[in-house]
């Protein structure tokens, strides 16, 4: 009996619709189901357990260096996502931060925002406020100095990059998300140009939207509907900057991923592994009633949470199925 999860995202790549459904297959002994809970948000992933090794051998065969990188930039907006889930949500805050005159090299960059943010935290000491959550990028610099993603907790005191790296794709900025506070202080307490704060807005899939903005990932949703990227996990009369970066490079590379640094104090998705939260007869049930089963059989699996969308893929190479479900706590 086989389970591998890392990347059947790479093999499991024909989404099955109605109509399209097969049998299942005997070989696949049970399913495993991983959740992951993001403050009210609520992703289900199952996958199969194979009766065989020969299953894994041929899975672990199919997946490309290319592919994988695809899948790892995937996975670092979903953790991004889900951190901010779980942190942050309506009333909380989202802050662009631009310079005045002469914009800074990375190294002052880092400096200005690491003291915005003692600033922050100090007024909100001051004024008996919880303490300040906080998750935040620096844009507008070259690739020479954002070479990598970086989804790490780093403190209040982040190691800043390279100084040597000053050059500059545009203006610099910083965008970040805080818990909620006065707005107005948030705006004043900057001192270095012009800061625009707005009100947090989730919808069914959290704060994904502003998650994207970011890291300067576009949405698939969005280039399927030919909707304009930007910011719409955030309220307020004006969008934050159009994002002018997209997932994959030239020659089908996959793009490079803005940093982000966050305070040590946020809390973590909770992740959970079951291999009898969705048996085998109820994942064909959800399968053979793809347009309306699912419903029933996640929010039976997941009592107080209501389906938002899920999705079910097949493969050539192995066999089973691949499930991801997005559930949203009922108020």
């Amino acid at each position: 009996m086989n389970a591998w999860q890392p990347e059947f995202e790479l093999v499991f790549n024909q989404e099955v619709t109605a109509g399209t459904v097969q049998p299942q297959p005997a070989n696949v002994f049970r399913y495993r189901t991983k959740t992951i809970k993001s403050g009210p948000y609520l992703e289900s992933e199952v996958y199969p357990i194979w009766a065989t090794k020969a299953e894994t051998r041929i899975a672990r065969g199919q997946v490309t260096r290319e592919a994988q990188q695809k899948l790892n930039s995937r996975n670092a907006l979903r953790k991004l996502t889900r951190l901010i889930n779980t942190n942050f949500g309506s009333g909380d805050l989202g802050v662009t931060l631009t310079y005045k005159g002469d914009a800074p090299d990375m190294k002052q960059a880092q400096k200005d925002i690491r003291n915005y943010i003692r600033r922050l935290r100090d007024w909100r000491r001051k004024q008996g406020l919880a303490e300040l959550k906080y998750i935040y990028v620096v844009e507008g610099l070259s690739e020479e100095a954002d070479l990598e993603p970086r989804q790490l907790m780093l403190g209040s005191e982040p190691e800043p990059p390279d100084e040597t790296a000053r050059h500059r794709s545009g203006r610099v900025h910083h965008h970040l998300v805080i818990n909620d506070m006065d707005r107005d202080v948030v705006e004043r307490l900057w001192g270095k140009g012009f800061a625009n704060c707005k009100r947090l807005q989730p919808d069914e899939f959290g704060l994904e939207k502003l998650a994207r903005y970011m890291i300067k990932e576009r949405s698939s949703r969005r280039r399927k509907n030919n909707v304009s990227p930007n910011p719409d996990g955030v309220r307020g009369n004006e969008a934050l900057p159009t994002q002018r970066h997209r997932v994959g490079g030239s020659n089908g590379e996959p793009a490079k991923l803005k940093r982000w640094y966050g305070s040590r104090n946020l809390k973590q998705p909770v992740v959970t592994v079951s291999d009898w939260k969705l048996s085998r007869r109820k994942v064909e049930k959800v399968i053979a009633g793809i347009e309306d089963a699912p419903g029933t059989i996640f929010n039976k699996a997941y009592p107080g949470y209501g389906l938002v969308d899920v999705k079910i893929w097949s493969s050539e190479f192995v066999s089973g199925f691949y499930l991801r479900a997005t559930m949203v706590r009922r108020c």
